[in-house]
Order: C-alpha cells, then sequence, then structure tokens
C-alpha cells in the first residue's frame, strides 16, 4: 500500500550540474512491490519503473530520514523503500537553466495535459 512520499538528493548529473531526486515510496514487502514494477516499467515515458528497491545507503543516500524536500517517514517492519525518478530533478534543471518561460508542475498543483496514459505506455 503507498504510504508517503520522500524526496531526497541522489547523486550529481553531468548535465546542466544538476542532481537527480528520487522519490521514496514505502510498500509492504512482498507482491505489491512486484506489482508496482510490473505496472510503472509499462510507463517508460513517464516515471517509469523504480530505478531502485532495498537499502537506500546503496544510492548514497546516508539519512533516509532527513529529505531534502517532504518531510520525514517512518518505515514499519515489513517495509521495504522504493526508488522512482522524480519531477523535481527538471524542475531543479530549468530554475538553474533560466529559461523565460515553462509550463510545468508544482507541488500540490499538477500540470493537466489531453495525452492518455495509454499514449505514454512504451518507449514509442
Amino acid at each position: 500500500m503507498l504510504r508517503h512520499y520522500l524526496i531526497l538528493q541522489f547523486t550529481s548529473l553531468i548535465i546542466l550540474n544538476q542532481s537527480l531526486y528520487l522519490t521514496c515510496t514505502l510498500f509492504i514487502l512482498g507482491p505489491q512491490v512486484a506489482k508496482a514494477v510490473e505496472v510503472t516499467a509499462a510507463m517508460p515515458r513517464v516515471h517509469g519503473a523504480p530505478i531502485h528497491v532495498g537499502d537506500p545507503a546503496s544510492l548514497g543516500i546516508k539519512d533516509l530520514f532527513q529529505p531534502d524536500y517532504g518531510d520525514p517517514v517512518t518505515i514499519k517492519d515489513g517495509e521495504l523503500p522504493v526508488f522512482w525518478p522524480c519531477g523535481v530533478t527538471p524542475q531543479n534543471a530549468i530554475m538553474q537553466s533560466k529559461l523565460p518561460l515553462v509550463i510545468t508542475h508544482a507541488p500540490g498543483h499538477m500540470l493537466i495535459i489531453d495525452v492518455l496514459n495509454a499514449d505514454l505506455k512504451g518507449n514509442g
């Protein structure tokens, strides 16, 4: 079951000297993790499959409970952290590039477009 969102700075990227930000969502161990990977892997044009499941230290995250954005989370017995790329990454790159106009989303304010989920499946 989806419980929390947590965004952590992960590592430096070469392009624009930016960082990759991740959303950490906690899932109960078992078939839910596999199902989440299966469902999201079919959508590589959006967030796609998680880039990591398990120990945050293997990503270089020293303290899961000290996020760069958002509120800290607690991990209950039987839960496993699952990490997806986050929309903060492109937003940070856009802010650094100082473009004169950008249309995007903000926390709590999603960008709504006329693209169907079916159109986002696959790499085409």
